[in-house]
């Protein structure tokens, strides 16, 4: 694991740069944008919220889940009894309940950061959200994420090749970093990969 510092400083040293600090964490910044859609194992995670009865739909201050990229799948305990919640189309929500008909939740939409539930929940239920997560940029020096503990060297190899063709003009180091970050990019793709092939049997849902 790394910090957004360590990461400059290893990049500085490659690029035998001292003048380079903005641009550098610019770069560092750009390649975890890049690389945000990738499938890696380490942005998947879950979190639960409450339903409020009566409430349809539900912001991340309703849920306090702000680090929504995409939901991969949602269930809800009802009354001791676990449901999977069917992704929907926004409107396929709004015009099949145009009265706000309330019961057991059975589908849901995201839309513009915000959960809409058919049926509206009628009580209290927890509902669990499994989904690959988003990130905010690296801004202090201390700072560490997903990307600087399970990807760094990635991140590092395509912030390298970025600042060799933009802004050092130096297209032969350039090809080279975008090589060392191909291999990189295979490593952690065969990695997720492994996960998926070992680990990831879905329950049933009954």
């Amino acid at each position: 694991m790394s910090t957004f510092l360590e990461m400059q400083q290893r990049i500085a040293d490659d690029l035998n740069r001292t003048d380079l600090t903005a641009q550098i964490k610019k770069a560092i910044n750009r390649a975890i944008r890049f690389y945000q859609k990738e499938p890696f194992w380490f942005k998947e995670t879950s979190a639960t919220f409450n339903t409020v009865a009566a409430q349809k739909t539900y912001t991340t201050t309703d849920t306090s889940i702000t680090d929504i990229d995409r939901i991969h799948f949602m269930r809800a305990v009802i009354n001791s009894a676990i449901y999977k919640i069917t992704e929907k189309p926004l409107s396929f929500i709004e015009n099949r309940n145009p009265n706000f008909a309330q019961g057991i939740i059975r589908y849901y939409a995201w839309w513009a950061n915000t959960i809409y539930f058919y049926l509206v929940p009628n009580q209290i239920w927890t509902v669990t959200i499994y989904y690959t997560k988003k990130y905010t940029d690296l801004s202090a020096d201390s700072d560490t994420n997903d990307w600087t503990t399970y990807a760094e060297d990635l991140i590092e190899s395509r912030a390298r090749a970025w600042l060799y063709s933009r802004i050092l003009k130096d297209q032969a180091n350039a090809v080279m970093a975008q090589a060392e970050e191909e291999q990189n990019l295979q490593a952690l793709r065969d990695i997720s990969e492994g996960y998926v092939a070992e680990a990831r049997i879905p329950a049933t849902i009954f």
